[in-house]
């Protein structure tokens, strides 16, 4: 039974597809977090919030998941947390293509 533990909060679950990392991200959104995935290949998007398709074996992927994290869509109460996991500016003061 769910109570909320994680409202407001943002997890970030690598290997949410299957195993350990699925049920923590299950977990994780049964308790109000809002979840982003990392997983090696497209797929089901359940149960994260949104998904970064990565391996995390390799150096130059992980920092590929740090710099897409910022163009994730996230609800405004989120923005600042998943900013400063990753160090990167808020949207609005990155330049625009």
């Amino acid at each position: 039974m769910a109570n909320g533990m994680l409202d407001g909060q943002v997890a970030l679950v690598t290997g949410a597809t299957r195993g350990i990392g699925r049920a923590i991200a299950q977990a994780f959104k049964t308790e109000g977090a809002f979840v982003i995935g990392t997983r090696t290949r497209a797929g089901d998007d359940e149960p994260c919030d949104e998904w970064i398709v990565a391996d995390f074996s390799d150096a130059a992927q992980i920092r590929s998941c740090a710099r897409r994290l910022r163009d994730v869509p996230l609800p405004a109460p989120f923005e600042s947390s998943v900013r400063r996991l990753v160090e990167l500016p808020p949207a609005s003061s990155r330049a625009q293509p």
